[in-house]
């Protein structure tokens, strides 16, 4: 199977069904439970899939309520007032904003290629309007290894990197690898910042602290 068909599969056996793709007819359906800021029936990119799974991901792995995402958040930015739209967000108990999250096809899955200020710019818009700081802005896709469904995602402390400009995805500088019961830990310094990656089972996790 591909990477859409083990998603089609992971999602069907879920526990709690709250999104289903049908890849022959090209259509998503979210449960009502989920708020949708517009609606959202037709698989219209690769992404959407992506997306649908991530969904499925917050919910039966992450243990959120479906009540507490929200799909396509959209903010008015810049002079021009471009509108700049959230995939996924994630709210907390107390209703603030604990992820803004986008979902990227695996082809378009590229270092470097800026997309995630899309997130910066929706955050800053967040704040300028409610007060309220969102925890992490996520960067997540998907892809196949050993013939099982993985995830690759990059987790950005937006505490920390507040401003686009304070971000820089660039890994120069020097690296530790420590191995853990076949799984892996990387870890890498630029200035005073630290990036960590972990890799355990089928999950990626990129994490990004200052060094003190």
């Amino acid at each position: 199977m591909d990477w859409k068909e083990l998603i089609v599969f992971e999602i069907e056996k879920a526990k709690q069904r709250i999104v289903s793709l049908n890849l022959e007819k090209g259509m998503v359906r979210y449960s009502e439970r989920i708020r949708l800021d517009r609606p959202i029936h037709r698989i219209s990119e690769d992404s959407e899939i992506v997306r649908a799974y991530m969904v499925h991901r917050f919910v039966n792995t992450m243990g959120y309520a479906p009540e507490s995402l929200e799909l396509d958040r959209p903010y008015k930015v810049g002079n021009i007032r471009e509108t700049v739209t959230v995939d996924v967000v994630v709210n907390d108990e107390d209703g603030d904003p604990f992820f803004f999250a986008i979902a990227v096809a695996p082809d378009d899955y590229v270092r470097g290629e800026g997309a995630e200020s899309r997130l910066f710019l929706a955050a800053e818009k967040e704040f300028e309007k409610t007060g309220r700081v969102v925890h992490h802005l996520l960067y997540f896709t998907v892809k196949v290894e050993n013939e099982k469904l993985a995830h690759e995602s990059m987790i950005i402390d937006y505490s920390h990197f507040h401003l686009m400009s304070d971000w820089d995805r660039k890994e120069d500088g020097s690296h530790t690898v420590i191995g853990i019961k076949g799984n892996m830990i990387r870890e890498r310094f630029r200035g005073n910042r630290k990036i960590v990656r972990i890799r355990y089972r089928d999950s990626r996790i990129t994490a990004f602290f200052d060094r003190k």
